[in-house]
């Protein structure tokens, strides 16, 4: 009963449950991340602070209209006690600390699932429930991966307490949340917990540094990073500023900070993108009524044009607008150009050894040990950056990384390749039929609308997003606790591909739409430029429709 029962952690535990409950239930409305008043209260703004042409063309939403939308927003959101919560968590060998919380919190001990694979630990979490208050919770031998493949129960909640360093080899964490994901296994609204561990430099030299590493990959193309400002936890990111070399080093000054940034920032991205673009690529039936691909090797040759330069100085946009293209970088970075091969060290140490005479054994010493530690810290990196791509992107090898490559290569407008029914669309000229509030409505809103209307993708709500890091024992842990939202009241509003011509005519279907998504955008603004860029209706500064920004991550001790 003791073990997992630090002070700290029973902290970290009962804040991020209670916040999570409380966002299901009596917050529900304010855990979508368009709220339910939000089309009518994008239009009172307008008709109040608009322009005379604000005011004309937002009039034209009755609220007949408005009432159908937030008729149907109810439809989808529902309602919820903490009674009607399902709940799954990793067991371990006490798993009655975690369900006292929960019961205490009004969740229903029938309602929890619990997942524990490991075989002695599996026999004493089932001893200590059958000797607890609460027999009444499911606990399955094998891990919560596994159990998703065999069942298709989803979850409000699942609360995963992995204890170790994200992307681990061993445990393979990161790989359980892209499958929790990719099955859809939470409810939307639902909250993902997750609680990984940051040993130290003293704690785990070896893979200290190339841990620092893969976070300085990963965050280094992102337009935005944190400021830690509690009124503004928003800064600039370094891309244009510092080269690849001088932000690894500023991470290491600072790696506590970057690494709750780098948790935080993955599963916002695998949410958001990766895995439903994916997913959405490897549709074949669905995926031809939008994109045609006649010639695969040009397709490929025009991909490969983002990467290097022609002779004409043509291409290569990762490297000239590299924060436009932040997955791409990382992962052709990790996986291309991550390390010197180790042949070449051995190289090395041939070549000092032939110039070094007997007069210079210590420094031959010094040089030697030198190398090695440097080869071992490279093959160190090697190990720890691929487990990372195979468990982010869900593969064993790299077809998953070509099929998100491809995916956000045609989202970036290439007309080229776009099917009879999309080229249509594209062609018309969206930017003068459509009203212009505070931004255009240009294609890519609407190509993206219709992709992600079947891509199913889950959206991080940020202003309800809370995490927390405490030293659990001697190491450092990063808790956090995010709303997943599938936005379904915005992409089921409007119609298929083959409808949606004719229904975005329709001005007051439109507006409601455009209205709703201004909510979508104003999450994703600062922390993706993969989708929904230029979807503001109301000025991102203004009250109660601000672009949202992350909380500082709180500290517990």
């Amino acid at each position: 009963m003791t073990e997992y029962q630090e002070k700290e952690k029973k902290i970290a535990r009962q804040a991020c449950l209670k916040k999570a409950i409380l966002s299901l239930t009596q917050n529900r409305h304010h855990s979508t991340l368009t709220r339910r008043s939000y089309v009518s209260d994008v239009k009172n703004y307008l008709m109040k602070e608009g322009t005379i042409e604000d005011k004309e063309i937002a009039s034209e939403l009755t609220e007949e209209s408005i009432k159908r939308w937030e008729n149907f927003y109810d439809s989808i959101v529902q309602t919820r006690s903490a009674k009607d919560l399902k709940v799954a968590y990793l067991a371990g060998p006490n798993p009655e600390n975690d369900l006292e919380e929960l019961v205490n919190l009004g969740i229903l001990p029938e309602n929890v699932w619990a997942f524990e694979s490991d075989n002695k630990t599996y026999g004493d979490a089932v001893l200590s429930t059958l000797q607890s208050r609460f027999p009444f919770i499911k606990i399955f031998n094998g891990n919560i991966s596994s159990f998703l493949k065999l069942s298709p129960l989803k979850f409000d909640i699942i609360y995963l307490d992995f204890c170790s360093p994200i992307a681990s080899s061993e445990e393979k964490n990161l790989k359980v949340i892209i499958n929790i994901l990719s099955r859809h296994a939470l409810n939307s609204p639902g909250a993902l917990i997750t609680n990984f561990s940051f040993p130290s430099k003293e704690n785990d030299l070896p893979n200290w540094e190339p841990r620092t590493k893969l976070i300085s990959y990963y965050l280094y193309p992102k337009m935005f990073l944190e400021s830690n400002d509690e009124d503004n936890n928003l800064t600039e990111g370094v891309v244009h500023e510092l080269d690849i070399d001088e932000f690894i080093h500023l991470i290491q000054q600072d790696a506590d900070n970057y690494y709750g940034q780098f948790i935080t920032r993955v599963l916002i991205d695998a949410a958001s993108v990766t895995v439903p673009y994916e997913s959405f690529f490897m549709q074949d039936g669905i995926f031809n009524k939008f994109f045609t691909i006649s010639n695969h090797q040009e397709f490929e040759e025009d991909i490969s044009k983002l990467y290097h330069f022609d002779d004409e100085g043509n291409g290569g946009d990762i490297i000239t607008e590299t924060a436009n293209y932040p997955l791409l970088f990382t992962i052709d970075y990790l996986d291309s150009k991550r390390r010197v091969a180790d042949f070449e060290y051995d190289l090395y140490l041939v070549a000092i050894t032939k110039l070094l005479n007997d007069h210079y054994f210590r420094l031959l010493d010094f040089y030697f040990h030198t190398l090695i530690q440097q080869r071992q810290q490279r093959q160190k990196f090697k190990e720890i950056a691929n487990s990372f791509l195979k468990q982010f992107l869900f593969a064993e090898d790299k077809s998953r990384f070509k099929k998100l490559e491809q995916m956000l290569f045609l989202l970036s407008g290439k007309q080229k390749y776009y099917s009879s029914k999309i080229l249509k669309l594209a062609e018309r000229k969206w930017s003068k039929e459509i009203y212009l509030f505070c931004d255009y409505l240009l294609f890519h809103q609407i190509l993206e609308l219709l992709i992600r209307q079947l891509a199913v993708p889950y959206h991080v709500n940020v202003e309800t997003t809370t995490r927390w890091t405490y030293k659990g024992k001697k190491t450092q842990m990063f808790l956090d606790m995010i709303i997943l939202d599938e936005c379904r009241y915005v992409y089921d509003w409007m119609p298929t591909i083959d409808m949606l011509e004719n229904s975005i005519d329709n001005l007051e279907r439109q507006l409601a739409y455009r209205f709703a998504l201004d909510a979508v955008g104003k999450h994703s603004r600062w922390y993706n430029v993969e989708y929904f860029s230029g979807t503001a209706i109301v000025d991102q500064f203004k009250d109660t429709f601000q672009a949202k920004i992350l909380k500082p991550r709180i500290k517990i001790n």
